[in-house]
């Protein structure tokens, strides 16, 4: 089992012994010692095989970019003078002991260091391999991070968190709406919300609730039929409250999670 992320390994690590999961983003041979440069989600740290263990040695000598492999080692410092500041791991290393290939992989078809080189058609077609650069799972976990805390906050204030149906009627909106043809009723069209809120205030008519919903708003407003907008939208409604409570609720919230998120302070 995996004992540490790769990004996560520090000096308070030495002298233990870890298991890391993760992606081979560099290999590089040194007379005789072979180091491997280990990528998850978390970051990258240097893992150092010698011929000392001969088993190990033979099976990291074969491994290229991308393979995903299972390593444990022991964690120590580095030596003077290979000390990386540019990296969070940078003042230690894994010495390698043991080495499992969980998957080879064909040589990659653009390297991830590089991709501002490569043609953004290029980049969508080997979508997994755009979604390994350090700043996509960085953007994924940010989001996560950043709704995981609304919701938090807005159900310790009895909010309850609800989903709407995605294919409803058409409703008058200042945009187009997408249609999606009923395969059930022939010649009838579903289309796709871009007012969710319809159904929340159904439910605020018919239970006194607080409800919130981070939903997707769906509309076209370009003339251009392939232009698609979907955005994420915050949406809270409250039953019998004041006005001025309603607004200390929500403003506080929403000002403290800019904040944090930005980095002025900390604390969710």
């Amino acid at each position: 089992m995996r004992t540490h992320y790769c990004g996560l390994v520090s000096e308070s690590d030495i002298d233990n012994t870890v298991t890391l999961y993760g992606w081979v983003d560099r290999r590089r041979d040194h007379g005789g010692v072979i180091f491997l440069d280990m990528r998850d989600r978390e970051g990258i740290v240097q893992v150092v095989f010698d011929p000392d263990t001969e088993a190990a040695f033979a099976l990291a000598d074969r491994v290229r970019r991308e393979y995903v492999l299972k390593i444990t080692g022991r964690v120590r410092a580095r030596g003077e003078g290979t000390v990386n500041p540019a990296m969070a791991t940078g003042s230690v290393e894994v010495l390698g002991k043991e080495i499992d290939v969980l998957s080879e992989s064909a040589k990659p078809p653009f390297p991830l260091d590089a991709h501002h080189s490569v043609g953004e058609d290029v980049r969508l077609k080997f979508r997994y391999m755009d979604l390994r650069r350090p700043e996509m799972p960085n953007n994924l976990m940010f989001r996560a991070r950043l709704t995981s805390s609304i919701r938090q906050y807005l159900d310790g204030h009895g909010f309850l968190d609800i989903e709407t149906p995605i294919l409803t009627r058409a409703t008058p909106e200042g945009a187009r709406d997408y249609l999606v043809p009923s395969r059930t009723h022939e010649g009838d069209f579903f289309a796709l919300p871009q007012s969710p809120q319809l159904f929340k205030q159904l439910l605020m008519i018919a239970i006194p609730l607080s409800v919130i919903k981070i939903s997707k708003v769906l509309f076209n407003t370009f003339q251009s039929l392939s232009f698609f907008i979907r955005i994420p939208t915050l949406s809270s409604m409250f039953s019998i409250i004041p006005y001025r409570a309603a607004v200390d609720l929500s403003y506080p919230s929403k000002r403290k999670r800019f904040l944090y998120f930005s980095g002025a302070i900390r604390g969710p």
